[in-house]
This record gives structure tokens, C-alpha cells and sequence, in this order.
């Protein structure tokens, strides 16, 4: 009975695809959707920035919509310094407008400069703003049922910005640092509900 499902499950598949190709995909508005905002850019190039982004190298893109409407969308954009954008998220409200201004992103790391973005990734304790070189591939998520979003990602130098997770950075690697698991719930708003946790 196996030998015979797999063949059959096969063909299905071929047929489906074949099917698929031969019919072009069509437009939003030609099926009946109808958008609710203007196309915008979440990171666009930004010529002589000290900053540059959509680098060629943009990657695990995440979308989530929130119970109140906001729209949480992040990203990877490598980059160097504060903007290696590794994981990052930004903010809008279901018009498509920004709900997140640029701040200041400061560092505990001497060796880094901070800078100027409109992107976030984790907060600290204190609430001052981390920026998105310590932690890659971000995870988005949005409670479609009550306040809160959220972000996870891969911290691999998330103990040098964070103190709270200096320990467990160093532990993930026995002794040296190295990867784990990072997340931090924000309110719908952006700001932060919980502090960075680790599994």
C-alpha cells in the first residue's frame, strides 16, 4: 500500500505544479483585494548615510499584525558597527504610518560608536535601546488576542550589550561566548512589557 501512495502523491504534486505555472499570478486588485495602504519601504538605501541600508544582503523577513491594527515587521540587513542590522523591527499602524522615531541607540561596547536609527531591536532593564548587531534571524510574533508583540532571534553578543545575559552568552559556548535563544514581548505601542528572556 505504501509503494503505491507515494507515486500517486507525486503525480499529484507534478500536477499541481504544472498547474500553478501555467496560470501567472495575479495582481492583488485583480482578485478582489483591496489595499489599504500606498506601497512604502521599510528600509530603503540611503545615498552617502554613514548608515547604508538594503544592502543586497536583506534576509528573514517576519510580518505580524496585532490585535489593535499595528503592523510589527522585521529583519536582517548585515551591515557593520551599530547598523550590522541583524535583527531588527519596526512599527506602523494600520494606515501604513511609522510608530517608531529615530533614537538615539547607545552601546556598552567600547569599541562601537552609537548611532541614530528608527529601528529597534531589544531593551535594556533601564529601557535604553540595544541595536540589532548582537542577536540574528529574527522571529516576529503578535498576540492576535490581547496586547502584546514580540521579537526572538539568535544572540551570539547579546551579553555585552544586555549584563542581565552576559552569563548566560558565556555559558552558551563553555566559556567562550557563543549562540542562544533571545526574545523580548513589547506592547503593542513598541514599547517593552518583559525584560530579555532566555530558554
Amino acid at each position: 500500500m505504501r509503494k503505491a501512495f507515494f507515486p500517486t502523491l507525486l503525480a499529484v504534486s507534478a500536477g499541481l505544479s504544472s498547474a500553478w505555472a501555467a496560470d501567472p499570478l495575479a495582481s492583488a486588485e485583480s482578485a478582489g483585494l483591496i489595499p489599504k495602504t500606498q506601497t512604502f519601504y521599510i528600509n530603503p538605501p540611503v545615498e552617502n548615510s554613514p548608515h547604508p541600508l538594503n544592502n543586497g544582503r536583506v534576509e528573514s523577513l517576519g510580518v505580524s499584525i496585532a490585535s489593535n491594527g499595528n503592523v510589527i515587521i522585521g529583519w536582517e540587513d548585515d551591515g557593520s558597527g551599530l547598523s550590522d542590522y541583524e535583527a531588527v523591527w519596526t512599527l506602523r499602524d494600520k494606515a501604513g504610518a511609522a510608530l517608531i522615531t529615530p533614537a538615539n541607540i547607545p552601546t556598552l561596547d567600547p569599541e562601537k560608536t552609537p548611532i541614530e536609527s528608527a529601528y529597534r531591536a531589544f531593551y535594556r532593564a533601564d529601557n535604553s535601546l540595544v541595536s540589532g548587531w548582537t542577536a540574528w534571524g529574527p522571529k516576529i510574533k503578535a498576540n492576535l488576542f490581547g496586547d502584546g508583540i514580540g521579537m526572538g532571534a539568535t544572540a551570539f553578543a547579546l551579553g555585552i550589550e544586555v549584563p542581565e545575559m552576559a552569563d548566560i552568552n558565556i555559558q552558551a559556548a563553555n566559556g567562550e561566548a557563543g549562540d542562544f535563544p533571545a526574545v523580548q514581548l513589547f506592547n503593542n505601542d513598541g514599547s517593552p512589557l518583559s525584560k530579555v528572556m532566555s530558554g
